[in-house]
């Protein structure tokens, strides 16, 4: 009975060893192990009563116990968290995301496909209060695990090894109250975690990476030093190789939600009643954040680059439809009022386009943007078959009593518009850009 005490430990140290993967090439003699037992007689007693314990029953590892009973660092700011079932938090600041809100954010979260980088999520955080410059951050720190192996049999030890984990951070919480509203800026962020992950590991790999290469950006003056002067990458934040990464996955592997169509309304829609969306981002709207590239879907190999890196299996892309010409055409009008204080004169332009894809089903909407101060405006969504126009400027009405007015502040500077093209099966398509300069 002595020799089989004696052989126990050892067995149970193949065993651990076997479990953690390690591979074993010396054998422990007993006279060895005997020697580490009279030199640790302060284990003794726990030794003994390991030993004397009936084994068919769970064994409780003390020390690690002792570890995990260690009360946790606490933010009291805190307000509502949720962990979720891979273990990392869904954290709240906001009093408008409590708990139950705080699951149907992490359930948003799972429809973004996604493999194996899911599990190295750290933290997901809803800041109430609004930032000056982002509506979302994701950052990548380098976090320190220890794997515990101090079983009362064996000489004490740990395994130490180090992850990068992600941390998503959304602002606004108290007005963007619902998942829809968070749900693009969400799939953006974790873009990041995606595109980190399979396509820049290291700050080296992300020039000349094979993404770069499959999505054609020779040519363009793509940014790479996203840690470099922080002014450069607000102003050229769409440049930024990086982000064009995060907004190519919304686009191809972002959930239902977030590439959800939104039915944007002009300046005199709005004049008579018409509500503006509560969100602008969306997938007809704002399909990606640099409108003078291709369109994700309409690079060849792209759909596939992202599939194919979490190593499932996945139907074809969609084909795509036939590029037809969208020519934009833009007139000046203007409306005049009698009024008390005398005549008003108000200055508005129309904005007109074929219906290239008549009977396609498709879904176009007008955009604009600033090449200077880059910020894409959605201006109105119509349907095929229904008139290709929208206003902006000054438009105004008048009833037997009141004189209406609405302004967009549209028809400033050098405006670019585009027209987007939203198909049924989810494919798009952009018309050439038209720039135009307003006096």
């Amino acid at each position: 009975m002595d020799k089989i005490k004696r052989f126990i430990p050892h067995i149970l140290g193949v065993c651990i060893a076997v479990l953690l993967g390690v591979s074993i090439f010396t054998f422990t003699q007993i006279p060895v192990l005997e020697q580490k037992i009279k030199d640790k007689q302060e284990s003794k007693e726990k030794i003994d009563n390991y030993l004397s314990q009936n084994h068919e029953r769970p064994v409780q590892n003390e020390k690690a116990l002792e570890v995990f009973e260690q009360p946790e660092f606490v933010d009291k700011d805190i307000l509502y968290s949720y962990r979720t079932p891979e273990g990392f938090e869904m954290i709240s600041y906001s009093q408008k995301w409590n708990q139950s809100k705080l699951i149907e954010l992490y359930e948003e979260l799972k429809l973004n496909k996604h493999g194996d980088e899911f599990g190295l999520l750290y933290q997901v955080i809803v800041y109430a209060e609004r930032s000056e410059t982002v509506s979302g951050t994701h950052t990548n720190e380098r976090r320190t695990l220890f794997l515990d192996i101090n079983f009362p049999a064996l000489a004490t030890g740990k395994i130490t090894y180090f992850l990068n984990m992600g941390t998503i951070e959304l602002y606004d919480g108290d007005s963007y109250t619902r998942v829809e509203q968070m749900a693009h800026t969400l799939s953006h962020e974790y873009g990041h975690h995606f595109t980190f992950y399979y396509f820049f590991q290291n700050g080296d790999s992300v020039r000349n990476s094979e993404y770069e290469i499959v999505r054609g950006l020779s040519g363009y003056n793509i940014r790479y030093d996203w840690w470099g002067e922080s002014n450069d990458y607000l102003v050229n934040h769409h440049w930024y190789i990086i982000e064009i990464a995060a907004e190519d996955y919304v686009q191809i592997m972002g959930s239902p939600t977030a590439k959800r169509v939104v039915e944007y309304k002009d300046v005199r829609q709005t004049l008579y009643g018409a509500k503006h969306p509560d969100s602008y981002s969306s997938g007809n709207g704002t399909p990606q954040e640099n409108l003078m590239i291709p369109l994700a879907g309409e690079v060849e190999g792209l759909y596939d680059l992202f599939h194919q890196a979490i190593g499932d299996e996945y139907p074809a892309a969609p084909a795509l439809h036939e590029k037809k010409d969208i020519k934009i055409q833009i007139t000046s009008g203007s409306s005049s009022h009698n009024s008390m204080s005398g005549p008003l004169y108000f200055k508005h332009y129309r904005i007109t386009w074929n219906d290239a894809y008549a009977g396609e089903g498709a879904i176009y909407t007008l955009v604009c943007f600033d090449e200077d101060n880059y910020y894409i405006y959605p201006i109105k969504t119509v349907h095929s078959g229904d008139t290709m126009q929208a206003y902006i400027g000054t438009v105004s009405r008048e009833t037997t009593t009141m004189i209406y007015s609405q302004y967009d502040q549209l028809d400033k500077g050098t405006k670019t518009f585009i027209v987007t093209v939203l198909f049924p099966d989810g494919t798009m398509r952009l018309s050439d850009p038209m720039t135009y300069t307003f006096k």
